[in-house]
């Protein structure tokens, strides 16, 4: 029996500093067990505890603000970043032509192919 009690501590010590959903109502369920146990034990470890609970808490609202999953175009393909210096309007390369003479005086023209911030 102490050997499952401590075994469940342990559980909950590791899962109350993880930055996740339900987070809180873990937390509370954690310090209810161990004030359940002993009170004087509990003020001990929930004191603790609690600063890695609230970094845990304030990463996942900081995740949850930044990464709003109501937010995502889920069944849509990624698309690569836009560069505004180049005109890639659909099919995300760009090419510069540029007319020269070479050295027996013919005009030649070159071209340079950009790809996501290369050149080809």
């Amino acid at each position: 029996h102490p050997f499952q009690m401590t075994q469940l501590r342990s559980v909950y010590q590791r899962i109350v500093t993880l930055p996740m959903t339900g987070l809180d109502s873990l937390y509370n369920e954690y310090e209810a067990y161990e004030r359940q146990i002993s009170e004087q034990l509990a003020t001990a470890l929930i004191a603790e505890y609690q600063p890695k609970y609230q970094h845990a808490r304030s990463v996942y609202l900081e995740r949850a603000r930044i990464y709003n999953i109501h937010e995502l175009r889920v069944g849509r393909l990624a698309t690569p970043p836009v560069d505004p210096h180049l005109d890639n309007s659909h099919t995300g390369t760009a090419t510069n032509a540029a007319n020269t003479t070479n050295a027996v005086g013919t005009a030649i023209t070159t071209t340079n192919t950009h790809v996501s911030g290369g050149v080809i």
